[in-house]
């Protein structure tokens, strides 16, 4: 994700939860009371709010270690000791086992 979109997405998330402080304030405003410290509504909705971020980042935790890198385009993930693959090509670059098998097929 580049720069751009990172602030993007961070500008909605504060917004969102900002539009969630107040709703909650609000709420427990109204649920308190007339003669009730309008400071407890404050904590309570902070409280709910810190709680709400909490949950999404622990379900964003959750997400990412589902992820796993792709493989190399035209590459297979897991290959057998000695097989060239398809991307290879004869290039033979570094793989011992890859060098060995081709010397082997050269000299029957």
């Amino acid at each position: 994700m580049t720069t751009a979109a990172q602030q993007v997405v961070l500008s909605f998330a504060v917004a969102g939860l900002t539009g969630y402080l107040t709703s909650q304030i609000a709420s427990h405003t109204a649920n308190a009371g007339a003669d009730a410290n309008p400071l407890n509504a404050v904590v309570a909705g902070y409280g709910d709010t810190f709680f709400l971020s909490a949950c999404l980042t622990t379900a964003g935790v959750a997400l990412s270690l589902l992820l796993r890198k792709p493989p190399a385009p035209g590459r297979r993930r897991y290959r057998r000791r000695g097989q060239l693959g398809p991307s290879d090509d004869g290039a033979l670059i570094g793989n011992w086992y890859q060098f060995r098998s081709c010397v082997k097929s050269l000299g029957r």
